[in-house]
């Protein structure tokens, strides 16, 4: 007999491998436990609904990022403006690394059907990334690079204005393989987020490079055949 944790994660990895081959709308309860090979009883003893099974699932997704980052943030031979620095970049390369599954999220996530798998995913991301990123902009105050009164407050905010940005942006990578000119319209908006983010901070333009638009092209740009 399976394990309770071993069961409930064999749910929700069945879960999200059909949450993207179909959507998480089309995916009902029945064709869950079919795929998984469980009673109806035994997955009512693991998730209340689907919409709690949703919740898990996307935190469980946006958790297994996390630890890079908590290293990131807690090196104590770096300093505030490295650390920032090296946790969005790390974003963007992986993000370029995987381009092909990062395309797939963005087609299964940008569905209209899908708004609240969506939306719960981004609140989920802000509330764990929010942590290391006040550390990192607590440290900046403490170092004078910095200028908020309110370190946790402002990651949070930086968070959902990067959160914003990245729904217009993921409709124009949509289209940028039939329209390769939107990656230039992509890349300035990412250019006004770095800037917009440095002024936030109240640090000087150009300070942080948040963004290493080789990488941004890498994942705008389809492979050459």
């Amino acid at each position: 007999m399976k394990q309770h944790d071993e069961r409930r994660n064999e749910i929700l990895d069945t879960a999200l491998r059909l949450f993207f081959s179909q959507s998480y709308s089309e995916v009902s309860v029945a064709a869950l436990i079919d795929a998984v090979g469980i009673a109806k009883g035994t997955f009512y003893h693991y998730f209340r609904s689907k919409e709690e099974l949703l919740s898990e699932l996307v935190l469980r997704e946006a958790s297994r990022q996390i630890p890079a980052y908590t290293a990131i943030a807690e090196d104590p031979a770096l300093t505030a403006e490295v650390k920032m620095q090296r946790m969005f970049l790390t974003i963007g390369a992986w993000k370029a690394d995987n381009r092909e599954l990062m395309i797939a999220s963005i087609r299964l996530l940008y569905r209209d059907e899908n708004i609240l798998l969506r939306h719960k995913l981004e609140q989920a991301s802000i509330e764990l990334f929010a942590p290391p990123l006040g550390t990192v902009i607590h440290q900046g105050v403490n170092e004078g690079c910095f200028h908020t009164p309110y370190p946790e407050v402002a990651a949070e905010l930086i968070l959902s204005m990067w959160s914003a940005l990245t729904q217009r942006v993921a409709e124009l990578i949509m289209r940028c393989d039939e329209e390769p000119h939107l990656a230039e319209s992509i890349l300035d908006r990412m250019r006004a987020i770095e800037t917009a983010i440095q002024r936030f901070l109240g640090i000087p333009d150009g300070a942080l490079a948040l963004i290493d638009e080789s990488d941004m092209r890498r994942i705008l740009m389809p492979p050459a055949v």
